[in-house]
């Protein structure tokens, strides 16, 4: 399995967040596929010395990022008192290939925090990372099948799947992320939807927006005015309340619950191709910030966090 590992740390510094939010679904897949056009998997052969030489590069990062967790677990923050949290971020790739032809180009992100700084968050966010493998790999058992057959029969266009990770919070407060799903199965174009996650940081449980917000019926008039305001001009002609409403009715067909992250400065909603209009019309993103609507949000969450940021490193490559 080929791996991939991203740090995120959260820094003990007067800054803001440093990440750059996609509010577009184009920009997300550029993302995507500059991260993740990588060599054949399981039956890629290393060839000699040169395998060696990679296997030998491979256990010192892996034992140089081992140090650099360690060491983060002992930092504490100058604010809360508590340790600081640092979480990597690992691309798990499930891809099959038939000599130099990919029939199922398949990943997903797995992450990692100091355990021993956050031993109930850690232990929730490994059952994510189970969940997450396990729809990867039931994705591919259900569409390998016709993958393969439409490559013998000369007709294969290929297929992908990825649940690709984006940290917006990682503090004393909570850890929250939102995956971006990505799948193609042949036709003109792909889809994209989201999942998200927002834990408290020590009991580990998961977050509800009844746990932050202290009226979950506002919730719908104040994220479809942040889409007008925040989307491309011409996206929408009229502020889309009845749209957004119609996906927060709990009692409405085929209901789930509307994705979103708790970010440093408000709660962040997700919306996926066809969600709120055609597929030309993309992915949208819409941020309710906690300066907007003060009275909106419950202690300890309704106050800007100007002390912590996620540091985004470089990315190590694939090895």
């Amino acid at each position: 399995m080929k791996k991939r590992y991203r740090k995120h740390a959260g820094n003990i510094l007067t800054a803001v967040l440093l990440f750059s939010c996609v509010t577009a679904c184009g920009g997300g897949k550029e993302r995507g596929d500059a991260l993740r056009e990588s060599p054949k998997s399981g039956q890629e052969t290393s060839g000699g010395e040169a395998g060696d030489v990679r296997e030998q590069q491979t256990q010192i990062r892996e034992e140089e990022e081992t140090s650099a967790f360690q060491e983060t677990a002992e930092k504490v923050d100058a604010v809360s008192g508590r340790p600081q949290m640092e979480v990597y971020l690992q691309d798990n790739r499930l891809d099959e290939w038939a000599g130099a032809n990919a029939l199922a180009q398949i990943g997903y992100d797995s992450l990692q925090i100091n355990e021993q700084a956050y031993p109930e968050l850690s232990w929730s966010v490994e059952n994510y990372n189970r969940e997450s493998g396990a729809k990867a790999a039931a994705w591919k058992e259900e569409n390998l099948p016709w993958a393969v057959e439409a490559f013998h029969e000369g007709e294969f266009h290929g297929c992908e799947y990825e649940r690709s990770v984006r940290l917006k919070r990682a503090d004393e407060i909570s850890l929250s992320f939102v995956t971006e799903v990505s799948e193609y199965t042949g036709g003109a174009h792909g889809s994209i939807f989201y999942e998200s996650c927002t834990f408290d940081a020590v009991t580990g449980e998961k977050l509800a927006l009844e746990d932050i917000v202290t009226d979950v019926s506002r919730l719908p008039g104040a994220v479809a005015s942040a889409l007008m305001e925040q989307s491309p001009e011409g996206l929408f002609e009229e502020t889309p309340t009845e749209q957004v409403e119609a996906l927060f009715d709990s009692e409405r067909e085929y209901y789930y619950e509307p994705s979103w992250t708790l970010d440093y400065d408000g709660l962040t909603f997700y919306f996926g191709h066809y969600e709120l209009g055609p597929y030309s019309a993309g992915c949208q993103e819409a941020l309710i910030t906690f300066t907007a609507y003060p009275d909106l949000f419950k202690e300890p969450y309704r106050e800007p966090r100007e002390a912590f940021a996620v540091a985004m490193s470089p990315y190590a490559g694939q090895y």
